[in-house]
């Protein structure tokens, strides 16, 4: 099944990922995060947007082809999110031994920020895709004993 994500999707998907990463950081930075995680703090959003960014065009490209993939393609841009947490902000967070809330709080935020969106706007996407329902397999169901004992009575 092929799926086409509008271009005026696509641009309010950026646009409300924008707004809505701008106003977390700047909220997370001056009202909950100290001082020193400041930089790590925009590094980690800038991180997820541009991972989040990559995965929702990557969907939107393939879903033109074909889209029975897509719930792969969605998990492997999430492991990727998961392994750049682990590899990179946690291997950092640990340096003292100990991670804190807010050092916590500097990568999943934006992730949790990011995925939301990422997934509203594919959810709505996906809802108002036409079906063709010649793509669909009718399984019937097997015919059992009881029910030739039935149609013989």
């Amino acid at each position: 099944m092929k799926i086409e994500i509008s271009n005026k999707t696509k641009f309010w998907f950026v646009v409300i990922l924008i707004i809505s990463l701008i106003m977390a950081v700047l909220l997370q930075v001056l009202l909950f995060m100290p001082i020193e995680l400041h930089f790590i703090t925009y590094l980690s959003y800038a991180v997820n947007f541009v991972i989040c960014i990559a995965s929702f065009f990557a969907l939107a490209k393939l879903s033109k082809k074909d889209s029975t993939n897509l719930g792969y393609v969605f998990l492997a841009f999430s492991m990727l999110k998961f392994g750049v947490y682990f590899l990179g902000f946690r291997f950092y967070f640990q340096i003292d031994d100990v991670v804190s809330k807010s050092e916590y709080s500097v990568f999943f935020i934006p992730y949790l920020i990011s995925i939301l969106i990422e997934v509203s706007f594919l959810i709505k996407t996906l809802n108002g895709a036409e079906m063709d329902p010649s793509n669909f397999k009718v399984i019937e169901p097997e015919e059992t004993e009881d029910d030739l004992i039935k149609e013989e009575e």
